[in-house]
Order: C-alpha cells, then structure tokens, then sequence
C-alpha cells in the first residue's frame, strides 16, 4: 500500500526503504515495543523467517503469536525448510 503511493508521487520506492528503517530504529530507540514484520530466528524451523515480532530497546522482545489454520501452517513449514535448502546450497559453496 505504501509502496504503491510512493511510486504514484516519487516514481521509485527507495524512500520506502528508508522509511521502514527509521520505523525500526525508532521502535528501537524509544523503547516502542512494536508488533513487526521482521525476519529473525525461530527456532521451531531452524532458521529465520518474516513473521511479525515485539522490537524495543533490547532487539527483538518475542516474537508475536500468529495462529493458523493447518494448511497455512504447512505452507509456513515449506518455506522454511526451501530457505534452508537455498542456504544450505551457499554454504556449499564456501
């Protein structure tokens, strides 16, 4: 949604990025304790996925209950374990 009025006023989205980074410092620096979409370790899948999180002054707080129905569950499973391919196929390599 944001993206698409910047790119309407601006013609490109880089002031999106760079709104989204103040956002997360902000949250950060004031202690905000913000739900946000960030990627960090889950444990549960062994590697780090976008889903929504509790950001303060102490990083990321907890990461924020999300419920979901069987199938969505399983297609969250699938991504985590295609990221881990990918990065396994680039550890391969070093």
């Amino acid at each position: 949604m944001k993206a698409e009025t910047i790119i309407r006023v601006k013609g490109f989205t880089s002031y999106g990025v760079a709104a989204v980074s103040a956002r997360i410092c902000e949250a950060i620096i004031f202690d905000h304790r913000q739900v946000l979409p960030l990627s960090h370790w889950r444990e549960e899948f062994g590697c780090c996925l976008s889903l929504p999180a509790v950001l303060g002054r102490d990083g990321i707080i907890s990461s924020f209950p999300i419920h979901l129905n069987d199938t969505e569950q399983k297609f969250l499973e699938a991504s985590a374990e295609s990221l881990k391919k990918v990065i396994g196929g680039y550890a391969e390599e070093l």
